[in-house]
This record gives structure tokens, C-alpha cells and sequence, in this order.
């Protein structure tokens, strides 16, 4: 035995795996055997939440659509409703057989 301590393990490891390239490429493989689980897990993890996020998102903007939609229907029908009052001509006044002139008109006689 010689007195070089961890350089010496490691020479001797490198010797039996067949060369130093060789073991360090077997360390690396086990690095990853063990690391994969973890990493695995976490990005189904980070899968999961960008799901939920996306899902999330999809249904606010799906309701923030329908609510414009009803909006809009809403003020079509109101716009609708101002153009045919204001294009009625003149009405009649049943009582008294005389036109309504409007608000412009002049005292009733």
C-alpha cells in the first residue's frame, strides 16, 4: 500500500474498471440511475401544475368571453330598441284624435 490516500482509491478503482475514462463514465451512470426518479417526479410535478395553470386559465377566459358575449347582446338590443323608438313617426294621441308633436311641439290647444 502507498501513502497517496484517496488518489491511491482512486487510481486502484480506475485500474479495475479499465481505465480512468471508463470509470468515470460508470460513475456518471449510476449518478443518473439515481438521480432519474427525482427528476422524473418533479417534472410530473412541473407538468401537473402548468396543467392546472393552463385548465385554470382556459375556464377565466372562457367565462370572461361569455360575460362579453352577453354584454354585447345586451347593447345590441338596447342600441335596437333606441333606433326603432326614434324612427316611429308621430303617434296619434288616442284620447284626443291630435297629433303628438313631441317634445318640441307647442302647447295643446
Amino acid at each position: 500500500m502507498s501513502n497517496l490516500g484517496g488518489y491511491q482509491d482512486f487510481a486502484t478503482a480506475a485500474k479495475r474498471a479499465g481505465g480512468v475514462d471508463s470509470f468515470i463514465a460508470a460513475i456518471e451512470k449510476d449518478a443518473v440511475t439515481k438521480a432519474f426518479p427525482k427528476i422524473f417526479g418533479a417534472g410530473l410535478l412541473v407538468a401537473a401544475a402548468v396543467a392546472s395553470t393552463a385548465v385554470a386559465v382556459a375556464k377565466r377566459y372562457s367565462g370572461l368571453r361569455d360575460l362579453r358575449e352577453a354584454q354585447a347582446n345586451e347593447a345590441r338590443e338596447q342600441i335596437k330598441a333606441a333606433v326603432e323608438t326614434s324612427a316611429k313617426p308621430d303617434v296619434t294621441d288616442l284620447e284626443t284624435g291630435e297629433e303628438d308633436g313631441g317634445p318640441d311641439a307647442g302647447p295643446k290647444r
